[in-house]
């Protein structure tokens, strides 16, 4: 199956000649690479961004709920265990929505990482091609 690949990448630079259109794929290929770069970049400053936000809702919710026991005269058991638990599962759909959107994130970045390991592979592809045109245009495989 290589082979025949090779054969058919022979047959296409013998009878195109395109190396400076092999050279403007390349480019593309490779500033497509600096976008993704890009991308990356951008879910791990997202990444961030969310921990912040969470950050902030989780401190929200603790002056609510040390406001809420504050303004209690007597505080019994019933109250306290009530109010646990209403803290507990705050802090539970905190983390639960923390984590989704870490995760819709890390899902971007293995897309990411997918999408420059096929460029990767464009460019190596792209530069076999030119080594072959630049061979037959100096007339090397006569």
């Amino acid at each position: 199956m290589r082979m025949t690949w090779i054969g058919l990448l022979l047959i296409v630079t013998a009878t195109g000649g395109c190396s400076s259109y092999t050279a403007s794929q390349a480019k593309l290929a490779e500033q497509a690479r600096k976008g993704v770069a890009v991308w990356v970049s951008r879910e791990t400053a997202r990444d961030e961004e969310v921990k912040r936000t969470y950050t902030l809702k989780r401190a929200a919710l603790d002056s609510a709920f040390d406001a809420d026991a504050r303004q209690r005269t007597a505080l019994d058991a019933d109250w306290v265990i009530e109010a646990r638990r209403g803290y507990a599962a705050g802090l539970g759909a905190l983390a639960q929505a923390e984590s989704a959107a870490l995760s819709a994130n890390e899902a971007a970045r293995r897309d990411a990482a997918a999408t420059d390991a096929a460029l990767e592979k464009l460019v190596w592809l792209l530069s076999i091609q030119s080594g072959f045109e630049s061979l037959f245009e100096k007339g090397g495989a006569r």
